[in-house]
């Protein structure tokens, strides 16, 4: 119980100090679709960490609920990425398509506090 009330008062703090010594260094990062999607998916990880798993089974409806919306995110995050490389291009898909660095963080930080969620409850 005292390890449990430590982790909920410490674990908060340390991850924002490992966020601001880590966003540092992410901005070396040339490619700024790579650059806003990991800080996204960095944000969002620490996010999906912070929150208690609570008592959630994997035999529940909740991690469909969670694992559906998360394979659609991330389905979109790798069109966007073989789009503005030229690799792919669907004419139908085109309004997935967006180069705003803010979106492109936010879809990844969705994606990825979507995908930590699902991981921690299985």
């Amino acid at each position: 119980m005292f390890f449990r009330r430590l982790m909920v008062m410490l674990l908060p703090p340390v991850l924002l100090a490992g966020l601001c010594f880590l966003f540092p260094y992410m901005d070396g990062i040339e490619d700024t679709f790579f650059r806003a999607v990991s800080e996204g998916a960095v944000l969002g990880i620490a996010l999906a960490l912070i929150f208690p798993k609570g008592p959630v089974k994997r035999r529940d409806h909740f991690f469909l609920v969670l694992l559906v919306p998360t394979v659609l995110l991330l389905a979109a995050l790798v069109y966007q990425y073989l789009e503005g490389a030229g690799i792919l291009h669907v004419e139908a898909l085109q309004l997935l398509l967006t180069q705003d660095e803010r979106v492109l963080g936010l879809e990844g930080t969705f994606a990825f506090f979507l995908l930590t969620a699902c991981f921690r409850l299985l």
